[in-house]
This record gives C-alpha cells, sequence and structure tokens, in this order.
C-alpha cells in the first residue's frame, strides 16, 4: 500500500505553530479544522478552513496556526491564479476577527 499521502500530511493540535519554505506557486489544502496562515510578505493573513486550499503568492517563508486540531498538506507546482481559480476563497482574518467581535457583543447583551 502507498503511505506516501499519510506521511505528506501535516497534524497541528489546537495552537500549534508550523512553518514551512515557501515558493512561489505552492501552497497548503485544509483537509480538517480551520488554520491562521501568514506569509513573509504579505500584508494580509488568512483563515482557511476544511475544504479550503491557498497557493503562495510569493517566495517567503509561511507560518501556520491551528486554531483547532488541524490536518493539511502542502502542494506544490500551481501557479497561484489557478489554486484561487479551483478553490473557495478564504476569509480575511481581519474581517474574520471583527465578525467574531461582532458575535461576542451580541452574547454579551
Amino acid at each position: 500500500m502507498d503511505d506516501s499521502l499519510g506521511q505528506a500530511l501535516i497534524r497541528l493540535r489546537k495552537g500549534a505553530v508550523h512553518r514551512l519554505p515557501g515558493q512561489r506557486g505552492d501552497g497548503v489544502a485544509v483537509f480538517e479544522g480551520e488554520v491562521w496562515i501568514t506569509e513573509d510578505g504579505s500584508r494580509t493573513d488568512t483563515i482557511l478552513e476544511a475544504g479550503q486550499s491557498q497557493a503562495f503568492g510569493s517566495d517567503g517563508n509561511l507560518v501556520v496556526q491551528a486554531f483547532a486540531d488541524a490536518v493539511l498538506i502542502r502542494f506544490r507546482g500551481v501557479e497561484p491564479a489557478a489554486a484561487v481559480a479551483v478553490a473557495p476563497q478564504p476569509r480575511d482574518a481581519t474581517l474574520a476577527a471583527e465578525a467574531d467581535d461582532d458575535t461576542v457583543h451580541r452574547h454579551a447583551r
């Protein structure tokens, strides 16, 4: 049995941080959980949920932090435009934080 996919999976516990060396066109796909992604050289952070993916826009390092237990995989050699065309759009981290703040305030009233 070929277990190469199982060996390539990255499993992160809630709160864990993982650094990946970046290369334009490579990326990550999330199978389970939710992660916060910061890419060196990028002005925005991204939140990806299970079923979403993102290609690296530069050769900068990628830092991934798990909001919940997560399983993801790094993929190689996909042009960013092609990955965006087939993947659901990730939530912008700033908008997600604002939405979470609004939810907390609504429940506190």
